[in-house]
């Protein structure tokens, strides 16, 4: 069966009519629709981690980029990822 890509996934996830539940999606490839697609950094981060994108927390931009087939962009978006992740949970603290 062929993989489906992350535009793909992306429009199914999206469209009006039966749209597909991302979150059933399999981590690696929730992770490549996060990263614009980019299947290998998606693999490699996948291994990485072992699914747990909590083992990045804390790294900078550069052990991101030493990750292999993540570059420049993909490790600035993850970055900005945790950013938006850290205040979302900060809102969620101050709300309880």
């Amino acid at each position: 069966m062929k993989r489906k890509t992350a535009e793909t996934l992306f429009h199914q996830a999206t469209r009006k009519h039966d749209p597909i539940d991302l979150a059933g999606l399999p981590f690696e490839q929730r992770l490549s629709i996060l990263l614009g697609g980019n299947d290998k950094a998606a693999a490699s981060i996948a291994e990485y981690t072992g699914g747990d994108l909590r083992k990045l927390t804390g790294m900078e931009l550069a052990d991101l980029e030493g990750i292999p087939g993540v570059g420049r962009a993909t490790a600035v978006r993850l970055f900005v990822f945790f950013t938006l992740a850290l205040d979302l949970i900060g809102q969620a603290q101050d709300a309880a």
